[in-house]
């Protein structure tokens, strides 16, 4: 008995008391942190009111226009016995949107696999944000969906897009570096590190300093190769998602040596739409 009230104490102490590891967070609130949904009351929040914002300028929210309105024109898509949707259906949906999917790629042209690429990771994009949904005889819009088709309520597109881009869709194929980049899977920690920037300008190596759990104090935690592995890792995952919001802006002019070297800036429209509370 004693041994018990003991134990639950020492827990409770524990889990109440900020920890190093997590950036001065307690496991409490870093648990409410990595678990809590982006779109309600969770410490990460996204604005869902924010129509007067030129969002359909932006290239995440044309592409997913594009793919909106041809999902709108097909009726359904068809997937194959295991649910999935074909990889030659996929191209010939990339096909269709086309011109939209190859602005995330600007200035670099897109090859053709590249587009099967992205438009695939939309699709998944728009499934996790409810969307897409499974059907009568394969894939449809959803009531919102079918909504959102038609140009309506920008503002809530652009939040639920880019929660499910970047809280549930971003942080794959990591194969190649797994035990490294573990330290900044976690979506909630980069746009906490992001949102307490003092500056509006930082580098993607500042940024991964910042979010990387456990924190990376000094600079022998990582050698240089490592280090640019997750910059890298953030650069791809989070800040060129970001990006295609309008959220950051690259502010390089020429070629960098390393990708931790690569600058961005938030823009105003970060400060409306992302809240950390």
């Amino acid at each position: 008995m004693q041994v018990n009230a003991f134990l639950s104490a020492h827990m409770e102490a524990l889990n109440t008391t900020p920890q190093l590891a997590l950036h001065g967070l307690t496991p409490v609130e870093a648990g409410r942190l990595f678990h809590s949904t982006w779109l309600g009351d969770g410490p990460i929040r996204l604005r869902l009111d924010l129509d007067d914002e030129p969002w359909d300028a932006q290239p995440a929210m044309r592409t997913t226009r594009a793919i909106l309105a041809e999902w709108a024109r097909r009726g359904v898509v068809r997937t194959t016995k295991t649910g999935k949707i074909s990889a030659r259906t996929v191209g010939a949906i990339a096909d269709e949107v086309g011109e939209a999917i190859a602005e995330l790629a600007l200035p670099v042209p897109m090859t053709p696999r590249e587009a099967r690429a992205h438009t695939a990771d939309y699709i998944a994009t728009l499934f996790e944000a409810g969307l897409l949904v499974d059907g009568a005889g394969g894939v449809v819009l959803s009531r919102d969906g079918e909504r959102m088709a038609r140009g309506l309520e920008s503002g809530r597109l652009a939040a639920l897009v880019c929660d499910a881009r970047l809280r549930v869709v971003a942080p794959t194929d990591t194969t190649e570096f797994d035990a490294l980049v573990v330290g900044v899977r976690q979506p909630a920690m980069v746009i906490r590190a992001l949102c307490r920037m003092k500056h509006d300008e930082f580098s993607v190596e500042s940024l991964t300093r910042a979010a990387f759990t456990p924190p990376l104090s000094a600079p022998q935690h990582l050698d240089e190769d490592s280090l640019d592995c997750c910059s890298l890792f953030v650069l791809l995952s989070y800040l060129i998602p970001l990006a295609e919001f309008g959220l950051v802006e690259s502010v390089d002019n020429g070629r960098v040596e390393r990708p931790g070297e690569v600058r961005f800036v938030r823009t105003p429209r970060f400060g409306r739409f992302v809240r950390l509370v």
